[in-house]
C-alpha cells in the first residue's frame, strides 16, 4: 500500500498522531508513506472542528492573508510516519499536490520494479475517528476488489460526487484520482449534495469517466 498525505498542512501539528494511529498503524508493516504538502497553515479561521470525526477541520470564511510553516517544522510533524518522501511546495489547487505525490509513488515503483496494489489518500488537516482494520482483516476485505475501485466514507453516486476526506483505492483507480486536473462536475449539484464542493463533484466525475466504481463505507 502507498499512502499519500496531501493538502495544506493547516492542523497537521495536532492531527498527525491521530492520522498515524487510525490510518497508518493498523497496516504499518504493509504501507509506505509519501506526502506532497503545501506549507499554508491558516488560510481559514481557527479550526473549531479539528477533532470532529472524519471531517476536515476547515470552518469559517477564508482569511485575507496566509501564514506558512517552514519545511523543517513540517518534516518534524511528519516524522511519526517514517515517510519515504516529504515534498513541501505551495500549491494553487488540490490536484497539484495529489499529482506530485502520485509522481513520488511512481518513482518508488520504478525503483522497486513493482507496482503498489493499493493507494490510500489522506489529508493532513483531518482527524479520523474510524480506525482502519488490522492488516489481516483489512486484506481479506480488499484482496478480491474490482480492478478499478475507490472507497471513501461519504459519496453521492446519484450526483457523481465523491468526498475527498480520505480514499482507499486500487492501483488501477489511482490515475484518475491523482490526475493533474479533474473535469468539471458531470451534473449540477442538487439540494441533497449541496454540502459537497465543486472539487468533490469534479472528482466524482473523473472517477465516473474512468469507469471507477465508487463505494461509500461506514
Amino acid at each position: 500500500v502507498a499512502a499519500c498525505i496531501t493538502g495544506h498542512v493547516r492542523t497537521l501539528s495536532i492531527t498527525a498522531s491521530n492520522i498515524f494511529e487510525t490510518m497508518i498503524a493498523p497496516i504499518r508493516d504493509h504501507v509506505d508513506v509519501f506526502s506532497a504538502l503545501s506549507p499554508v497553515i491558516d488560510d481559514r479561521y481557527p479550526p473549531r472542528n479539528a477533532w470532529h470525526p472524519k471531517y476536515q477541520s476547515q470552518t469559517g470564511p477564508r482569511k485575507n492573508s496566509t501564514t506558512t510553516m517552514t519545511k523543517d517544522r513540517i518534516e518534524q510533524w511528519m516524522h511519526i510516519f517514517s515517510p519515504i518522501s516529504v515534498d513541501v511546495e505551495t500549491t494553487t489547487n488540490e490536484n497539484e499536490g495529489l499529482h506530485r505525490c502520485f509522481q513520488k509513488v511512481q518513482r518508488r515503483e520504478r525503483e522497486r520494479h513493482s507496482l503498489y496494489r493499493f493507494l490510500l489518500r489522506l489529508r493532513p488537516d483531518v482527524a479520523y475517528q474510524t480506525r482502519l482494520p488490522e492488516w489481516p482483516a483489512w486484506w481479506n476485505l480488499v484482496r478480491h476488489a474490482e480492478s478499478s475501485l475507490a472507497l471513501t466514507d461519504v459519496s453521492s453516486p446519484s450526483t457523481s460526487c465523491f468526498k475527498d476526506v480520505w480514499s482507499l483505492m486500487t492501483r488501477a483507480a489511482a490515475a484518475a484520482y491523482f490526475a493533474p486536473s479533474w473535469p468539471p462536475p458531470c451534473a449540477p449539484r442538487t439540494a441533497t449534495a449541496a454540502w459537497l464542493g465543486t472539487a468533490e463533484c469534479s472528482l466524482g466525475c473523473a472517477l465516473h469517466r474512468a469507469n471507477v466504481t465508487a463505494v461509500a463505507v461506514p
